[in-house]
């Protein structure tokens, strides 16, 4: 089929002819030129928002950073304190450590100080135990040694005789004034059994009583006669002024009494002593010596007690 062309316009479309614009469109401003301006304005006026947004963004970004980044000064600061806190906290604990160790180090040796003063208590304990039984044994022997020593001191005394409270002179005849009181007591012994008379020294120098007078006679049976002889003069007198007293033994204006005993050691007189004292304390009605020996009795019927001790006198009822 043959192509069929087309014909062009008559008239050429210009649209800067004068022939096609009407009297009303004279200078008037071409559409797209028009379109142009308005997009122009349009434009602006939309970017100036978005840019304002963007500087307020910027700004507050800026302060932000800035914000941050006085936070990291301060955070490098603190830092950097914290360093220096942990380098002393390190001199510190070092320090410390050291301090430790040495103290460990003492504790070690006086733990090792501390055992070996156990094991040395220990032996000194066993040593300690064995010397109390071996005081106690010592003290036993002394206790039986004292008592032997002290009964062989009484019996080198088993002879004697002690006289009492006899009045001193400077010129004064022991054996003369000894015999005047076995007169006395009607105790008549030939001179021969009196082998030593003098006096001894008194226990309390500042005592005023005179000096006993020991007589020392040839056998404890003639001493113990004149004992008996004394006790059976004084029995027989019913007053004490009458009983055996200085007025006796030739010394005027003197009534001192005259006490004639054993002549017992210093333990046996104090024993004595004491012995006297509780029998007056618990109603005891005799005390007496014989042979060294101390003995007390409460009545007419009851048993004499030979006195051990002074303990013993505690158990006396």
């Amino acid at each position: 089929m043959p192509r069929v062309q087309r014909s062009p316009p008559s008239t050429p479309n210009n649209p800067m002819d004068d022939s096609n614009m009407s009297a009303g469109s004279v200078n008037t401003i071409p559409r797209k030129k028009v379109i142009a301006s308005k997009a122009g304005e349009s434009v602006s006026e939309q970017s100036s928002p978005i840019l304002a947004a963007i500087e307020g963004l910027r700004r507050d970004m800026n302060d932000r950073f800035n914000a941050q980044q006085e936070c990291f000064d301060q955070f490098r600061t603190a830092l950097s304190q914290l360093r220096t806190d942990v380098t002393t906290i390190n001199n510190k604990f070092t320090q410390f450590k050291n301090e430790f160790d040495e103290k460990s180090n003492t504790v070690d040796f006086l733990a090792g100080c501390q055992d070996e003063q156990v094991l040395m208590n220990a032996e000194f304990r066993q040593k300690l135990k064995k010397m109390e039984n071996e005081n106690t044994s010592l003290q036993s022997t002394v206790s039986e040694l004292t008592s032997r020593v002290a009964e062989m001191e009484q019996h080198s005394r088993d002879c004697n005789i002690e006289v009492q409270c006899v009045p001193e002179s400077k010129n004064e005849n022991l054996l003369s004034i000894f015999s005047q009181l076995l007169r006395t007591v009607s105790c008549e012994l030939p001179d021969m059994t009196i082998r030593a008379i003098h006096r001894v020294a008194k226990l309390k120098p500042h005592s005023e009583r005179p000096r006993n007078i020991v007589v020392k006679m040839v056998t404890p049976q003639v001493r113990d006669s004149v004992l008996a002889a004394v006790i059976k003069f004084n029995k027989s007198k019913n007053l004490a002024e009458d009983k055996l007293n200085a007025l006796h033994l030739g010394f005027a204006n003197k009534q001192q009494q005259i006490y004639v005993s054993e002549h017992l050691t210093l333990s046996n007189k104090q024993l004595h002593a004491a012995a006297r004292t509780t029998a007056k304390e618990k109603g005891y009605q005799y005390v007496w010596t014989r042979n060294g020996r101390i003995f007390v009795r409460k009545n007419n019927e009851s048993p004499s007690i030979l006195v051990k001790s002074v303990d013993f006198l505690k158990t006396l009822t």
